[in-house]
């Protein structure tokens, strides 16, 4: 694989494993800062339940399942599975992305039409990795 794609795909797995230490071991911050009305309206420092489930532990798990599959696909020494790992994340960033255009209103965030672009760029970043890896295999 390019040196390229092959940074890019260790960024996106590392990335993956600091997301689900960070979901998972502070989810009050982490939650408040993204989705705003999520809030606990007694102690302001707090997130509602739903939100700290699955703001945060949820998403913990769901990156680390992203980080383990990044992890396998290199012990393996696939390049095929490392190209279905920076598609699919490329694709969950790009639906992220969407989504927060969408509905970000809605989480109270003022910002969130910026906060979707930069989701995006990540998208692109994945997808241009996958491209250059499969354009260098040739």
């Amino acid at each position: 694989m390019d040196w390229f794609a092959d940074g890019v795909f260790w960024f996106g797995v590392v990335g993956a494993g600091a997301a689900a230490l960070q979901h998972a071991l502070s989810p009050h911050p982490t939650i408040l800062d993204l989705t705003p009305c999520a809030a606990d309206p007694q102690d302001k420092t707090k997130t509602v339940p739903a939100a700290t489930f699955w703001g945060g532990y949820a998403f913990g798990v769901m990156n680390g399942g992203f980080c383990s599959i990044g992890l396998w696909a290199a012990f393996c020494g696939s390049t095929h599975a490392k190209q279905a790992f920076m598609l699919g994340t490329s694709v969950l960033f790009d639906a992220f992305s969407v989504v927060w255009l969408k509905h970000g209103h809605e989480t109270g965030k003022t910002d969130y039409r910026k906060h979707a672009l930069k989701i995006a760029s990540f998208g692109l970043l994945f997808l241009s990795g996958f491209v250059v890896s499969v354009i260098s295999q040739k």
